[in-house]
């Protein structure tokens, strides 16, 4: 069944408890499009929550499963930017990812958070020099394994990646039916793990924000399922928002947010009707001005996440005598 547990993870412990294949069953009564991470050394298939059903229903059930597939290596690109003044031994990393499912225009997923990074670059460029240098990353081939950003962080020796102060994340803020969730850096939820220390500190700058808006946020799962995964397994705190996907409102949700309880977040989330006309852009508005709040605050100063103060914000007036300074 599917669930919080990575699709990697159980297509491998499948292959080592003796399967010939892996069929994962949907939560929901449509097929959906997962991501196997690594090549497999079995063949995994996705089915409906209703074809799933059926099988499971079938007493002492034998499946025969054939598979057509091949695997080939591409080429894809990310866009990388950065302001050219601020620390750059502290440097803070905004990232979204640039690619859709082929099943559909990827509007919400993610035309929106690639949206958002651009329109905050072009809002940065026109401002002075910011104290903590700001990177903007455009990632490619998010959708078939975290590619791009994987790669990034494969590629930075020691001290380019002690460079990076944080990393924030954009992944889906127009959804429909959305809600407002800032990535769980506390790790509150069972379902979240691994972020590193400052992640925390991350989450409360949103939480803050939202809570002064009079504006209700919760926790986002830290599932690994985005870009920020290959940055928190190289020991970077990591954050950001997110308007919710497949998981379903509840009552006390809907209340908080308005919308529709007792569906998805985003009912068109991975299929052809995620279109202009189904971004919801009261959703778009919050998070967008939630995230530009948290990308300013950092730009000025990570002191909550990592400890570093800049130093152009100290004023030191230290006492004289003759020509020395007294300390």
């Amino acid at each position: 069944m599917r669930g919080s547990c990575a699709f990697e993870d159980k297509v491998t412990h499948s292959a080592e408890a003796g399967a010939s294949a892996a069929v994962v069953v949907n939560n929901e009564d449509e097929v959906f499009l997962g991501t196997v991470g690594e090549l497999s050394a079995i063949p995994a298939v996705g089915v409906s929550g209703l074809v799933g059903a059926d099988l499971l229903s079938i007493p002492d059930l034998e499946l025969r499963v054939t598979v057509d597939s091949e695997v080939r290596q591409e080429s894809s690109y990310s866009v990388l930017a950065e302001t050219p003044g601020g620390r750059d031994d502290n440097v803070v990393v905004v990232g979204a990812h640039l690619d859709g499912v082929e099943e559909g225009p990827a509007i919400n997923d993610n035309g929106s958070g690639t949206a958002f990074l651009l329109e905050t670059a072009i809002r940065m460029a026109e401002q002075p020099d910011p104290n903590n240098q700001v990177r903007f990353a455009f990632w490619g081939t998010e959708e078939s394994g975290l590619v791009g950003s994987s790669e990034y962080v494969a590629g930075l020796d020691e001290q380019r990646l002690d460079d990076l102060a944080l990393y924030l994340n954009f992944d889906m803020i127009g959804s429909h039916n959305y809600g407002r969730f800032v990535l769980d850096g506390r790790m509150d939820l069972p379902e979240s793990g691994g972020a590193p220390s400052g992640s925390g500190a991350i989450a409360k700058v949103f939480e803050d924000y939202f809570e002064e808006q009079g504006q209700v946020s919760e926790p986002g799962v830290l599932s690994g399922r985005s870009d920020y995964l290959a940055f928190m397994q190289a020991g970077v705190p990591s954050g950001g928002l997110f308007s919710g996907a497949d998981g379903v409102k509840s009552e006390e949700q809907a209340e908080w947010y308005g919308g529709t309880a007792g569906q998805t977040f985003d009912p068109y989330y991975h299929t052809a009707d995620d279109t202009m006309e189904n971004v919801n852009w009261d959703s778009v508005a919050e998070l967008s001005a939630a995230g530009a709040h948290g990308v300013e605050f950092f730009a000025e100063s990570t002191l909550p996440v990592n400890g570093v103060l800049s130093m152009s914000s100290v004023t030191v007036d230290l006492p004289r005598k003759g020509d020395a300074w007294l300390r």
